[in-house]
């Protein structure tokens, strides 16, 4: 069971001299379900993984600035009690948007939202609004590391769903077709393509309250939602370093 998991992994870094708290051994474990051998070469993968450790420094500022993926605090879904991050593709611009950095950002709320066992377990959902988006911004590619990402390639995060909002014709048709073979069955069962009028029945009640204007009524401003998240984190984040030290 998990504890026997957790006894194993606290003997197997101890073993082989790895430095990791009890909570980053957790998110591996409940990440790899507590299969011991998967968790012990998952740790082995991930010794030097810069995407653990990411911090709210300038650059990073930067790429939330953009409104291309910024975290909904303090919503959650309905099913699995997941909190959300939301993304606006439309806003991807292929010359300057390194898809680097997006996945930084991406990886960085996925980390701030795995600080507990109980987040760990309620893991994560990602609304994607597709309204916008043209045939222009879709790089087949940057999608596939998108979509990666989303199944804990980077840093292990469990996303529970997957919401893919008011997507065009043309993103119905022929690229989700596509995108859906190329996806494991466990992770292609969570996700969905929606109106957003359907954001009811993932999200919790009171939704609209989280969400920002530009999408299925919400009330909040993603300028808002972004600086304050951007300055508390900066903060926690400064405050970590010098705790450190």
């Amino acid at each position: 069971g998990e504890e026997d998991c957790m006894a194993g992994l606290r003997q197997y870094i101890a073993e082989e001299g790895i430095q990791m708290s009890e909570q980053r051994l957790f998110r591996f474990a409940n990440f790899h379900r507590f299969h011991l051998d998967k968790v012990k070469d998952a740790l082995d993968e991930n010794r030097d993984n810069a995407f653990m450790d990411l911090q709210m420094r300038s650059d990073m500022k930067g790429q939330f600035v953009t409104k291309l993926l910024f975290p909904l605090s303090g919503l959650r879904t309905k099913k699995n009690n997941s909190q959300v991050i939301y993304s606006n593709p439309s806003r991807c611009n292929k010359e300057k948007d390194d898809m680097t950095k997006v996945l930084e950002s991406l990886c960085y709320v996925m980390n701030d939202f795995s600080q507990t066992e109980q987040q760990c377990r309620d893991g994560i959902a990602l609304v994607s609004n597709l309204e916008d988006f043209k045939m222009e911004h879709f790089d087949p590619q940057e999608w596939h590391q998108f979509l990666l990402a989303l199944q804990g390639t980077l840093v292990p995060t469990k996303v529970t769903t997957v919401l893919l909002v008011n997507p065009p014709s043309w993103f119905k048709q022929d690229v989700y077709k596509k995108m859906r073979s190329s996806m494991p069955a466990h992770f292609r069962r969570n996700v969905h393509i929606i109106t957003s009028d359907k954001l009811e029945d993932y999200l919790m009640e009171d939704y609209r309250a989280y969400l920002p204007t530009e999408m299925g009524q919400g009330y909040r401003l993603a300028d808002e939602i972004i600086e304050d998240y951007v300055d508390l984190k900066a903060f926690e984040d400064k405050q970590k370093r010098h705790l450190i030290v």
